[in-house]
């Protein structure tokens, strides 16, 4: 249903019988190259951006997005603000079918305060001409502006001097500073959705600057966001391309009039930890747009007992020195990205599947550590970067960078991160903890960076872990195998590990493969998997790849004399927990020799 009427047609439309905007729908268009504003020279040069296939008839209002560009693009020849990349991204959102929208550029020659000609031409331009001579719907209560430099300064005076005509805005490295006028504006935009971003070393706009603009903005009742990045100069907008998923899902989420929607967020803020429960189907919700999980500090998602949470995409950490942890844990329990689930787009994250739960996705992304344990099910394409640990669930996440200068969240200098707390998990994040199977129904790609950790309690289903692949397999990086509960395992115990349709390449390494007693772990792999299978070790073997070499000697050398305690390992090959010269005897016996 539209909410908004458009108060004139264009005379053309029908004469011609086609809506005026059908010649510039999916492209960039100079509707006029100078929209005079009451017939005042110089007018208003712009660009304007309508989505492929818009048929007002057919469509709800859309949003309008906005970018106003810095003192460099400024003049009236139409082509540097169009061309920059901070409205290629704003092109790139509203393209997207799921996330349609208009674009407008417009130039100017000196200013955007809100009392400016060419922002009172802007104005005239989507209401009168857009709205009214073109029959563009626009969405009113939807409308998001970002700016870079004088742009920036522009959405702060926007806010400030009409707050109900802009409904979220993104300033890049600007502010109205910190001053009398600005604090008194502030009660003004209050009501309005502000994310600033800035560079720790602008040397134009102090990022101090900006950060008091949202210091008063919060002072006088508004939840304004501020991000200042370390080591960045002025083009903080640059810097808010590589690595800011979330700037614009943030931005359709707000509306006029309403409270800033951080419902998208858990862990938000720097050296804050948040935690989001969903208990039982009760619980359960549906988003359109993603889930970040960590995003500059401590987040913990947990979906148990029947919950179900659906989210366009999934994002655990997403700056390095964030942290983000999911437990989808058991029966009927699930979570459903409509896309893709990052597991570690930076930072250090950790996702736990166990007891029946499954998570679901096109792609699982693993780039930094997940564990995952307990019977679980990935629904999804796995794409293995970093490690993977079926049987633990960490209680404290380390950070993977240190945290310093000047970082995400509303405090200007944020102490050392915390830990995240702990899970009730039995055993979580410690040797002995439980074992299980991994359920991925499509493939699974392990890459160089990857590891894999296995631990082994038991011959039986659920005793060691395992990675069970409807898909194929393809191997790479480094398995680690360790032992759980006290088990030791006996000649002749088999663990098939990895199982797919099919299994290519191979580990390029191994440890913890000697387990003890006398008895090594064999990699045996065959076209549709791969087990560790325990044999006798060769005597003199010390470190168990099947041959005794001078690296054997050299374990028995480094250790001999000791008295008791001793390992295999350590050189103790007739078992009586001393390395000594019976133990050299058999060593030189088998010199040399194979399995």
């Amino acid at each position: 249903m539209k909410r908004y009427a458009t108060p004139l047609v264009l005379l053309a439309v029908a004469a011609l019988s086609v809506p005026a905007y059908a010649g510039y729908t999916g492209h960039y268009y100079v509707a006029s190259n100078n929209y005079n504003s009451t017939g005042t020279p110089p007018g208003l040069p712009y660009w304007i951006y309508v989505p492929d296939g818009y048929n007002p008839a057919a469509t709800d209002p859309l949003p309008l997005f906005i970018y106003l560009h810095s003192s460099g693009n400024a003049g009236n020849d139409n082509t540097g603000p169009s061309g920059h990349p901070n409205a290629s991204a704003l092109r790139t959102v509203a393209s997207n079918p799921e996330t349609p929208g208009f674009v407008i550029v417009p130039q100017t020659m000196n200013s955007w305060d809100w009392n400016s000609t060419a922002t009172q031409a802007l104005w005239e331009l989507i209401q009168v001409e857009l709205m009214g001579n073109q029959g563009l719907e626009i969405d009113l209560s939807r409308v998001y502006v970002t700016g870079w430099s004088l742009g920036a300064i522009g959405i702060f005076s926007w806010a400030s001097d009409a707050p109900d005509r802009i409904t979220a805005g993104c300033p890049f490295a600007g502010a109205l500073y910190w001053n009398e006028d600005s604090v008194t504006r502030a009660t003004n935009r209050a009501s309005v959705a502000m994310w600033a971003f800035s560079g720790a070393n602008d040397g134009t706009v102090p990022a101090a600057n900006t950060y008091a603009d949202m210091q008063a903005q919060a002072y006088y009742g508004g939840d304004p966001l501020a991000t200042t990045y370390a080591g960045v100069g002025h083009d903080a907008g640059a810097k808010v391309r590589e690595v800011e998923p979330a700037i614009y899902w943030w931005m359709l989420a707000q509306r006029n009039g309403q409270p800033n929607d951080m419902s998208m967020f858990v862990g938000w803020e720097v050296n804050t930890a948040e935690t989001k429960v969903m208990d039982g189907p009760a619980q359960s919700v549906t988003r359109s747009d993603p889930m970040f999980v960590g995003y500059y500090g401590d987040g913990t998602l947990r979906i148990i007992n029947g919950a179900t949470l659906t989210s366009r995409d999934g994002y655990l950490c997403t700056h390095s020195y964030g942290r983000g942890k999911a437990i989808v844990d058991g029966a009927g329990s699930k979570w459903q990205c409509l896309h893709d689930l990052w597991v570690g787009r930076d930072g250090v994250a950790a996702l736990h599947v166990a007891n029946g739960g499954v998570v679901q996705a096109g792609l699982i992304d693993v780039n930094m550590i997940s564990f995952l344990s307990g019977n679980g099910t990935l629904d999804a394409t796995v794409r293995m970067r970093g490690r993977l640990a079926p049987g633990d669930v960490p209680q404290t996440l380390t950070p993977a960078a240190p945290v310093s200068g000047i970082l995400g969240g509303r405090r200007p200098t944020p102490a050392p991160l915390g830990g995240l707390g702990d899970d009730p998990v039995a055993g979580a994040g410690q040797s002995g903890s439980p074992t299980g199977a991994l359920t991925v129904t499509g493939d699974c790609y392990f890459y160089p960076s990857s590891i894999m950790d296995v631990e082994l309690g038991g011959t039986g289903d659920g005793e060691f872990d395992a990675v069970q692949c409807a898909g194929q397999v393809v191997l790479g990086g480094k398995l680690n195998v360790s032992l759980t509960g006290g088990f030791q395992p006996a000649a002749g115990d088999v663990f098939p590990i990895v199982t797919g349709q099919s299994v290519t390449n191979a580990f390029a390494s191994t440890s913890g493969l000697n387990v003890g007693g006398g008895v090594i772990l064999q990699v045996q792999q065959t076209a549709s998997g791969l087990s560790l299978v325990a044999v006798a070790g060769l005597p003199g073997d010390a470190d168990g790849n099947g041959s005794v070499t001078l690296t054997d000697f050299s374990a028995l050398k480094n250790h001999f004399g000791t008295a008791s305690g001793a390992t295999w390992s350590q050189g103790d090959f007739d078992g009586d927990g001393d390395v000594d010269l019976d133990d050299f005897v058999i060593l030189k016996q088998h010199f040399g020799q194979k399995l």
